[in-house]
């Protein structure tokens, strides 16, 4: 089983990947040996090769936002007030981890950059196959990004320290207001 995690949004929201950090480079840049033995070939440059390469680990590491299958999407509308659904993923795990607040930053990052003033999102997290099962209201949260308050008593300066505190938990049903 994993742990699932859905988002509710008022309008419509790109799908794809986000909060990446990829750089496109030649192949023949990762290895300075293979590239002296191309200059002695006198390889043209007509047919270079690039790969995508992540200078940290944690540059892997963002969010993934997918279109919802219609009859997992009608089980799910009753859990939020949002019409538009979807299911994203990414590495939120261990809040220790530099990669897990990476995908917690780019999450909250995502959320922030298409919400406009007044507007929120709501998500909920759930392990597979329990998707029509009750959530836990005690792990019901708020999170305001333009105040900075997480819940009623905490507060933080930035997503950077947001994605320090936070962890999706199983049952959690999390409103985020801007």
């Amino acid at each position: 089983m994993s742990l699932r995690h859905f988002i509710a949004a008022p309008h419509e929201i790109p799908v794809g990947e986000f909060g990446m950090k990829p750089v496109k480079i030649k192949l023949s840049d990762l290895n300075a040996e293979r590239n002296r033995k191309r200059d002695k070939k006198k390889q043209s440059n007509t047919d270079e090769q690039y790969v995508i390469h992540y200078e940290k680990q944690e540059d892997f590491y963002g969010v993934f936002i997918f279109e919802l299958d219609p009859d997992l999407k009608q089980v799910l509308k009753t859990k939020f007030s949002n019409p538009y659904i979807y299911e994203f993923e990414g590495y939120f795990y261990n809040t220790q981890d530099a990669c897990h607040r990476r995908g917690i930053y780019a999450l909250f990052q995502y959320i922030n950059d298409r919400l406009a003033e007044g507007q929120y999102m709501e998500i909920y997290s759930c392990w597979d196959g329990e998707e029509q099962d009750d959530k836990n209201e005690q792990l019901d949260t708020k999170i305001n990004l333009s105040t900075c308050q997480f819940g009623k008593y905490l507060t933080f300066s930035s997503l950077n320290e947001l994605s320090q505190m936070i962890q999706l938990e199983e049952k959690q049903f999390i409103i985020v207001l801007k």
